[in-house]
């Protein structure tokens, strides 16, 4: 099963950050590569902030599997009626 992203905003800025400063490396630009540092940053700022907001829960004790006992069948509803009156219905 696919997971999904929970933090498509800060994935995308730091992907186009870095996309810029591939771009800017590779061709001498520096300015393009200063941009895509700066974006790059932008985007782990705000990833990090988004780490910050969620709350942090201590983990719960594993404990074993608590299982419940076996179910009866129910009984039908006349064979109390049978069992008061002391005779058999056929």
């Amino acid at each position: 099963m696919a997971r999904t992203n929970r933090e498509p905003l800060s994935n995308f800025v730091l992907t186009l950050g870095a996309a810029d400063m591939v771009i800017g490396g590779v061709g001498d630009r520096a300015s393009l590569f200063l941009l895509g540092l700066a974006t790059a940053g932008v985007g782990l700022l705000l990833r990090w902030a988004r780490l910050k907001q969620r709350p942090t829960f201590p983990p719960e004790p594993q404990l074993g599997l608590k299982r419940l006992p076996p179910a009866t069948p129910p009984e039908p509803a006349d064979s109390h009626d049978r069992a008061r009156r002391g005779r058999r219905i056929y």
